[in-house]
């Protein structure tokens, strides 16, 4: 797409990273918090793949916790790390979405940089049970991103067809 070729989106980009990095990686180093001790630490789903499927809607994020799982262990800082990742997608994915609608990077910048920075987000982002948030959020952008694309374009994507297959699948 040419929109990936300007200069602006790379700078803004890479200030919205800086942004992100400044004011969440310092979270790395705290403990669990409040209901983490029960719901990460001494859960048992969490190390057991059999135990992923008994919550559908939650299975995603339990596959995510087993994966950081074998790679980390369950120590805070690899489960905030995915977090802060997540919520850095749903700021860039952000930007793309807004630019789409309103051909202006000031307006996509400005509305990026305020949702990456607003303290309000503070608690999904830092709070390492609530990562299913900015998982969610990231995928749910993209497909708002890819459904205007194949509008705009009038083309089906590849990875359009897949999504409503699977939806279709899923009812």
């Amino acid at each position: 797409m040419k929109f990936f070729r300007f200069t602006f989106f790379w700078s803004h980009i890479l200030i919205l990273v800086l942004a992100v990095a400044v004011l969440y990686l310092p979270t790395l180093d705290f403990n669990f918090v409040l209901d983490e001790h029960a719901g990460i630490e001494r859960n048992n789903k969490i190390g057991d793949m059999t135990k992923v499927l008994d919550q559908p809607l939650l299975t995603p994020y339990y596959l995510l916790l087993n994966a950081i799982n074998s790679v980390n262990g369950l120590k805070p800082n690899g489960l905030r790390l995915f977090n802060i990742l997540f919520h850095l997608g749903v700021v860039t994915t952000g930007y793309v979405l807004v630019f789409r609608f309103t051909k202006s990077n000031a307006m996509a910048f400005f509305s990026a940089l305020l949702f990456a920075v607003h303290p309000i987000l503070t608690e999904s982002v830092v709070w390492i049970s609530s990562m299913y948030s900015p998982a969610y959020s990231v995928f749910i952008i993209l497909s708002l991103i890819f459904y205007n694309e194949s509008r705009l374009r009038k083309k089906k994507y590849l990875l359009m067809q897949f999504f409503k297959s699977f939806v279709r699948a899923l009812y």
